[in-house]
This record gives structure tokens, sequence and C-alpha cells, in this order.
């Protein structure tokens, strides 16, 4: 298939780059050979953004996001630690250059509970750093949102996976992500013990097996966004 890829490039004046290009597989590693090179296996790799890999992908990607919301927080340290500039204006620059650093690409993932809570961590530690305030003070997180008033991390993710889930579903064109959603395989079973989480098991739980037909409603769909954002919430503010 790669060399019938790089056959067909060459067709049309492209040419493949064998540095850039990389080969990663779930089973036995077999050499494949493209322009007289032997192309380099790799566990994981980072793709417009994303990391693709076939072990605790999740994990990874979690983890990745903090970094880089970490690294674009103290990037914008004159703002966000400035004792000078009120919080409003601290707020506005979390919200609209911070957050979407840590949730790029949150419409394609499949949180478990551990995975939340470590955001809800890395937001809550920038609110306190952008406030002043130290873990030994210890003031409420009530309190201290009430002050920052930042966009809660766990609710922009679930209107964002809601919102592209919508519109993912009711596009008229077929799309790879459309048709991985609707592909079920039929010459398999899950593995035996506690199953790895899948990216619709929330919708699952909120509108049972036919969630589906639901999202073709654009109204009743939009109207249901609200309480399933606001689930993860609830549940952690009760905890």
């Amino acid at each position: 298939m790669i060399q019938a890829l790089a056959n067909k490039s060459k067709e049309i004046g492209l040419e493949v780059n064998i540095e850039k290009t990389k080969v990663m597989t779930n089973t036995v590693e077999v050499d494949i050979n493209l322009q007289g090179n032997t192309l380099e296996y790799v566990s994981e790799y980072v793709y417009l953004g994303q990391i693709i890999s076939p072990k605790d992908l999740m994990s990874k990607e979690v983890s990745r996001r903090i970094t880089n919301g970490w690294k674009k927080y103290w990037a914008l340290k004159e703002i966000m630690k400035s004792k000078v500039l009120n919080t409003h204006i601290k707020t506005k620059t979390f919200n609209t250059c911070i957050l979407p650093c840590l949730t790029y690409g949150a419409e394609t993932w499949s949180l478990t509970s551990n995975h939340r809570e470590q955001l809800v961590r890395c937001q809550r530690a920038m609110e306190r750093s952008m406030l002043g305030f130290k873990l030994k003070d210890k003031i409420r997180n009530s309190a201290i949102r009430s002050r920052s008033k930042v966009v809660d991390i766990l609710k922009r993710i679930d209107h964002l996976k809601w919102g592209w889930t919508g519109h993912m579903l009711r596009s008229p064109i077929e799309k790879w992500s459309k048709r991985i959603t609707l592909w079920y395989p039929r010459d398999c079973a899950r593995k035996q013990g506690r199953p790895i989480r899948r990216w619709e098991d929330e919708f699952r739980q909120t509108l049972g097996p036919y969630w589906m037909r639901v999202a073709a409603d654009r109204g009743y769909w939009k109207q249901l966004e609200e309480a399933y954002a606001r689930r993860h919430i609830e549940t952690r503010d009760i905890i």
C-alpha cells in the first residue's frame, strides 16, 4: 500500500519524504523498504497536534495537553502574574489563550474520571497562581472560582465534544470520522476484564443505545447540550 502511494505521488509530481515517513503497528513489525530505504517503526507520533499511539493513548494525550498548557501559561506570565492588571483581564486571557491549548482536540477524547481529575487539578493550580494564592492558604475551590470566573475545563470539554458530535453525524459528507463512529467489528470480542473506555460511552449513558437518532434532530440535540455539560461538574461537586 505504501509503495502504491509512493508511485501515485510520483505521477502527480510529488515525492514521499523518507525521513518524515514513519510506520506504526500493533502486531509484528515487518521491514518495509521504500526507494531503497527501510522505514522506521515508532511506538507513537504527533499528527495534527495530537498523539497517535496504540497503547495508553488518552493518558499520554492528557499529559501532553497539561504540559503545553503550562508552557502557554508561563509564556503569558507578564499578564497572568501581574499585580497591576485586574482579574478580568487575566480571566479573558486564560479563556482565550490558555484554555483552548488545554482542550485542543477534546472532541475526540474518551476520558476516564482520573483524566478529568488531572485536568481539573491543572486548572485549579493555574487559578491559584493567577490570583496569588498557595495551597497552604487553604482557600476553598469555590471561593477561588468565584474570584477567577474562568470557564470550567470539564464544561468546556463536554460542550466541544457534544457540538462536534452532532455536526459530524448530521453531515451529509462521508468522512472518516463518521464512518469509524458507525463501524462495529463483527468477528472479534473485547478482552476479559474491565473494558477500555470508549469515545461513545458518555453518550450512551446520557441518551441510551439510540443516541445517534437523537443527534439527527439539531434542535433537540442543542437543548440537551447544557445538561450533558453540567453532569460531570455536578458529580465532581457532590464528591
